[in-house]
């Protein structure tokens, strides 16, 4: 179970969360408001927690681009780990 916003959300295998640097958002879920179709955000502080206890795991990481300082921005996909979808 995943609390986004207001709304909690059962995780289940095909449930990609995906982390860009500042946010984390659930990209295989969309919702509506009014007109509008987004991803839902978690909070980092959940998402640490998550990461931590090892309910949630890393199964990619690619190189968005590297800024003019020489600064990289990573992107990181995550998933529910095996064992929590039991």
């Amino acid at each position: 179970m995943l609390k986004c916003g207001r709304s909690e959300i059962q995780l289940n295998d095909d449930d990609k969360i995906f982390f860009n640097g500042v946010c984390y958002s659930l990209i295989t879920r969309k919702f509506w408001n009014g007109s509008f179709a987004g991803s839902p955000s978690v909070s980092k502080a959940r998402m640490k927690k998550l990461i931590k206890e090892g309910k949630l795991v890393l199964i990619e990481e690619k190189l968005d681009y590297i800024c003019s300082n020489g600064q990289e921005m990573w992107n990181r996909y995550y998933k529910q780990a095996k064992e929590e979808l039991k």
